[in-house]
């Protein structure tokens, strides 16, 4: 994991990865790392690509943007609402994609991965939400016998 530490964007995923190791947590963990290395493939690929896809310098930049966001939400965890979001864009690569194999399997491989992240992620939160609400209702039945 040294790799890593060499980018500050990396030492806070990784950072985050410990986190989620400490709790137990590897397979949501696997699939994050998993996802993260695509979505690093799959943004390398379109750049290099940008010319065949047509992209205007716009869109481009706009698609370059909403990658950089996305692994922002990637690097939060547990906010699945930008796991899914992710979702939205790659139907759309996908669809613009379609004469280009290769990408296309990218964004499919992604999409599914985010997919299994994201219901992972719920999961992991619903659990812990209901963790946390035993813990409310005793501290609420204390206070009420005090």
């Amino acid at each position: 994991m040294e790799i890593f530490k060499q980018n500050d964007a990396l030492a806070r995923f990784y950072d985050g990865l410990s986190l989620y190791e400490k709790l137990n947590n590897e397979t949501l963990g696997e699939k994050y790392r998993e996802a993260y290395f695509l979505l690093e493939d799959v943004r390398d690929t379109v750049q290099a690509l940008s010319h065949e896809l047509q992209f205007d310098a716009y869109e481009f930049d706009a698609y370059q943007s909403r990658m950089y966001q996305y692994q922002q939400y990637f690097r939060k965890f547990g906010d699945v609402d930008g796991i899914l979001a992710i979702m939205e864009t790659y139907d759309a690569l996908i669809h613009r994609a379609k004469h280009f194999d290769e990408i296309r399997e990218d964004f499919q491989n992604i999409r599914d991965v985010a997919l299994e992240a994201a219901t992972a992620a719920a999961e992991s939160l619903s659990v812990k939400r209901r963790a946390a609400a035993v813990e409310l209702e005793k501290v609420w039945k204390f206070n009420c016998m005090t």
